[in-house]
C-alpha cells in the first residue's frame, strides 16, 4: 500500500502496475477544495482506496473517515461526529461519450468521474462522500427537545417556566368551543 499526501491526489495511469493499486491519502480541507463554513473537519479526512485498470476506465473502491462537527438545527449545539463512508466509483476517459447526442443516465452514470491526459483526481470522489454526508438537518440526538420559542433555553438541559397557553383577545372565541 502506497502512502501518499495531500498535494498528490491525482495519480497517473502509468503508475497502475499489474493494472491495480492500493492506496491511503491524508487530506486536509485545502486539498479537497473544501470550505470551513461549508464542512468543519477535526484534523485530516483519510482515504483508503483500491484502484483497478479494468480497461476502458478506471474502478476505484474504498473508504473516507473524518472526523467533523455539525451545529444541531434544533437546539443549536455544536456536537462531533465520527464517520466512515465507502467510495464505490468508476473513472472514464473524457470524451468516452458522444457529446452530441442524448442519452438515458444510468444509476451507476451518477457515480461516474471523468479523467484527461491519463492522470485521475481522486480528491473529487473524496469530497463527493464527505458532501453526501452532510444531513439537510443535522440533529445532535433523534431526541433532541430544541430551544423554547420565547425564552431560548435549551429544553435539553430542563425545562423553562415559559407559560405555553394561548394568549391574546382573539384567541377568546376559540376558549368557548373547548369548554
Amino acid at each position: 500500500m502506497v502512502s501518499k499526501t495531500c498535494k498528490q491526489l491525482k495519480m497517473d495511469m502509468s503508475e497502475l502496475r499489474d493494472g491495480k493499486a492500493e492506496l491511503e491519502f491524508d487530506c486536509s480541507l485545502d486539498s479537497l477544495s473544501l470550505k470551513r463554513d461549508i464542512v468543519d473537519l477535526d484534523g485530516n479526512a483519510r482515504a483508503k482506496m483500491s484502484i483497478f485498470n479494468t480497461g476502458d476506465g478506471v474502478d476505484v473502491r474504498g473508504s473516507v473517515s473524518f472526523v467533523c462537527y455539525l451545529v444541531c438545527s434544533r437546539c443549536l449545539r455544536r456536537y462531533e461526529m465520527n464517520r466512515t463512508e465507502r467510495i464505490m466509483v468508476y473513472y472514464r476517459k473524457a470524451g468516452a461519450v458522444p457529446a452530441f447526442r442524448e442519452i438515458e443516465l444510468s444509476e451507476a452514470d451518477a457515480m461516474t468521474y471523468y479523467y484527461d491526459d491519463n492522470v485521475i483526481n481522486l480528491a473529487s470522489s473524496i469530497r463527493d462522500a464527505i458532501l453526501l454526508f452532510i444531513p439537510i438537518k443535522p440533529l445532535c440526538s433523534p431526541k433532541c427537545k430544541g430551544l423554547c420559542p420565547i425564552c431560548g433555553q435549551n429544553l435539553n438541559q430542563g425545562r423553562c417556566s415559559c407559560s405555553r397557553e394561548m394568549v391574546g383577545a382573539r384567541w377568546e372565541a376559540l376558549k368557548k368551543f373547548k369548554r
